[in-house]
């Protein structure tokens, strides 16, 4: 580097006159760099190269030439670092350059980006609202249009059946037993809730609907128990009618996307004292039903539990199930 100085500064000169800076002769330097004694005279010709070069954009006939490489780094700069805070800083310090119709573009991008991200991780009606009313003219206007009428059309769906349950725990018989009227309007709330994957706009007031069914529903079912029989004839009519025994069952799912998940598993259910217990797919399922044959199993009387959640409800003879994981499906018993 300083031979190649001290040959740029004779050549100027015409070789007519040795180059001197800081009073030492660089290429000295050459022949003498296993002397310390050289490198302070080395240091302190660096640092007068470099105050030359600031005096020189500092001069007055050098002015735009220095701004011109000042705005050139602070430019780069702005681009390379990306955020809000870089380019307004650039804004500040030249909001009339020639590149700051850039940096404007670039910061309005980068808003939008924001802004979309954070209506999305949101997902609801008024999210993707504000952002269209915020970038009129932005880079997600058509999706965000799109995402509005997914939601519309999934809020219409769910007020559908949401009005369907409703009707559907009104139209109860009342002719039936009061635990079996508790269990079928538990099934119209079950219904409900699986038709919208448990995220419906009413799956709240389901949830608290099912939770005080359910305790209605046991003290139905001890009531019944303790008031008994003294009667040979109601006995034998109720060992005729009863669940209990053994079973072939049917599971599956009905739309098979997703490997491990099976349009129809096969298995052999035992029913006993209002329990049901079954095995399939290398897990031990088990639940209550009731004496009119509404069964209900959920992730807890799994083992091993399954990782996304399970449920199955409704009658054993065309019940309904629900995987996280694989979706809805159906449950069917046959008694042996």
């Amino acid at each position: 580097l300083l031979s190649a100085v001290r040959r740029g500064a004779m050549r100027n000169k015409g070789f007519s006159q040795e180059p001197q800076m800081v009073g030492f002769n660089p290429g000295d330097v050459l022949a003498n760099l296993d002397d310390v004694r050289m490198w302070p005279k080395v240091k302190s010709w660096i640092n007068a190269e470099k105050e030359l070069f600031r005096n020189r954009f500092n001069d007055s006939e050098d002015s735009e030439q220095g701004e011109s490489v000042r705005e050139n780094v602070a430019y780069s700069k702005a681009v390379s670092l990306g955020t809000v805070e870089a380019y307004d800083d650039f804004l500040k310090k030249y909001p009339y350059s020639p590149k700051a119709k850039r940096i404007r573009l670039l910061l309005n991008s980068l808003a939008d980006d924001t802004a979309w991200k954070r209506a999305q991780k949101e997902g609801s009606l008024s999210a993707y609202k504000r952002y269209l009313l915020a970038f009129e003219d932005g880079l997600h206007i058509e999706e965000a249009k799109l995402k509005m009428q997914e939601i519309k059309s999934a809020l219409e769906r769910d007020e559908k059946s949401w009005s369907k349950a409703l009707s559907c725990v009104e139209n109860v018989s009342l002719s039936s037993s009061a635990c079996d009227r508790i269990e079928k309007q538990m099934f119209c709330a079950e219904t409900y809730r699986k038709s919208n994957m448990f995220r419906g706009k009413h799956d709240q007031e389901a949830v608290q609907a099912l939770e005080q069914l359910r305790t209605e529903l046991k003290n139905c079912q001890k009531n019944d128990k303790d008031k008994g029989s003294s009667s040979s004839d109601i006995e034998v009519i109720k060992e005729e009618n009863s669940i209990d025994g053994v079973y072939r069952g049917r599971r599956g799912y009905y739309r098979v996307r997703r490997p491990y998940c099976l349009g129809i598993y096969n298995f052999e259910a035992t029913i006993s004292n209002g329990t049901i217990v079954f095995y399939s797919d290398g897990r031990r399922w088990s639940g209550t039903v009731s004496d009119s044959g509404y069964i209900h199993i959920d992730n807890s009387g799994v083992s091993p539990p399954t990782k996304y959640g399970v449920e199955i409800s409704g009658h054993i003879s065309n019940g309904e199930l629900y995987s996280g994981y694989c979706g809805r499906g159906f449950f069917r018993l046959s008694k042996r």
